[in-house]
């Protein structure tokens, strides 16, 4: 979670600096913001949001005396992300001999989503902008459902105030949910829903920014106390789902869609149902029967690493044999997968065999099934 505490004290430095116009609050904005770097390119995005929401923040009080004040303060905040940019692009060409190894490799975020832009989802989000913004609008409401209320009474403010800070705010809050869409429609990210993780806390500001507005504007009581009692169920009903682990499905990278997810974990509060079962059982196998690197898998076979506890027995898509090993699959043992039958989605190892879904794959015999889950041995 280090990116999501980078991205809350950027936010927290932004209101500070709002309120008290303080160029500390920018530098130590721009401090939090290099740290993003270190973490996700989500800090590049966010980084340009934030110096938008300085220009938009400072714009209807410097028209008359120019830009340049505008300019000083975007160049104090930039400044660090630039700095930590240029030192994390130097240290790529000393120790990999490449400054862009991290965009070049088989680290690269291009090189392990090459093929998400063939998943099913992904080519329906290109092909329909309705169908993209009800994506949207589904991890939006699942993850923060008081967020899209409380940003429409922000803009509204905003209008009604000629406070432009409450739209520098909200670039802040959305620009980091709306890079991983727009990435993930374009076939550029996996679209995992802990992605979108910064929604959560984005909905919690949000709403408190609006009650602290409606406490200065002294709204009626009725209103003010439905904004609250909204906050209060939107939050507790968010933390509840969080808190839940419910998957119908043995599986534990089952494709649940993000409504289905927020709703079966409300009519469970706090339970665990159907924990990854199958996942722990072939964790089990595994552990009983292997004692060496010898299993080749991919973000499928994920859940099954966490629960043997020895991920030195695979061969891990982050590791950088991964592509060696997946060329020369005699190079291993055993082959992890998980079976769609719906048709899969993406899976680094289907470039390598690319009949891994039919029932008996060329060069693979199946060592042991449970569930979706399937151990296959490489035929010598």
């Amino acid at each position: 979670m280090p990116f999501v505490f980078f991205v809350l004290l950027a936010t927290y430095c932004f209101l500070r600096w709002v309120d008290t116009r303080q160029s500390t609050w920018l530098i130590l904005g721009g401090i939090a913001s290099a740290g993003m770097v270190l973490v996700r390119y989500d800090a590049i995005p966010f980084g340009g949001a934030f110096a938008l929401a300085i220009a938009l923040t400072m714009l209807p009080t410097n028209l008359r005396r120019g830009r340049s004040q505008i300019g000083a303060n975007v160049i104090v905040y930039i400044t660090p992300v630039a700095f930590m940019t240029i030192l994390w692009i130097y240290f790529n060409w000393q120790i990999q001999h490449d400054p862009l190894y991290f965009l070049r490799s088989e680290y690269s975020n291009a090189f392990l989503v090459r093929d998400t832009s063939l998943s099913t989802e992904v080519q329906q989000l290109r092909a329909s902008v309705v169908a993209f913004g009800w994506y949207v609008f589904k991890i939006t409401a699942a993850l923060s459902p008081m967020l899209l209320v409380a940003l429409v009474a922000l803009v509204v403010l905003s209008v009604q105030r000629h406070d432009t800070a409450f739209l520098g705010l909200i670039a802040l809050l959305l620009v980091v949910p709306a890079f991983q869409a727009v990435s993930y429609r374009s076939g550029q990210t996996f679209g995992f829903l802990r992605f979108y993780i910064t929604l959560i806390p984005a909905g919690v500001i949000a709403a408190t920014e609006l009650i602290h507005a409606a406490q200065k504007l002294q709204w009626k009581r009725w209103l003010y106390t439905a904004l609250l009692f909204g906050v209060a169920v939107g939050n507790i009903s968010t933390a509840l789902a969080m808190a839940t682990f419910v998957k119908p499905q043995s599986v534990c990278n089952q494709t649940d869609t993000p409504e289905q997810t927020f709703i079966e974990s409300l009519a469970h509060p706090l339970q665990i149902v159907n924990a990854c079962r199958d996942e722990r059982e072939m964790a089990a196998y595994i552990t009983a029967n292997i004692d060496r690197r010898a299993i080749l898998t991919d973000v499928s076979g994920n859940s099954v690493v966490v629960f043997t506890g020895h991920p030195d027995l695979f061969v891990l898509l982050s590791d950088r044999d991964f592509v060696r090993v997946a060329n020369s699959p005699k190079a291993t043992n055993y082959v992890l997968t998980a079976h769609r039958t719906g048709g899969p989605e993406f899976r680094a190892l289907d470039s390598y065999f690319p009949d891994l879904e039919t029932d008996k794959p060329p060069g693979l015999t199946l060592a042991y099934q449970v569930g979706l889950l399937r151990l296959y041995r490489v035929t010598p």
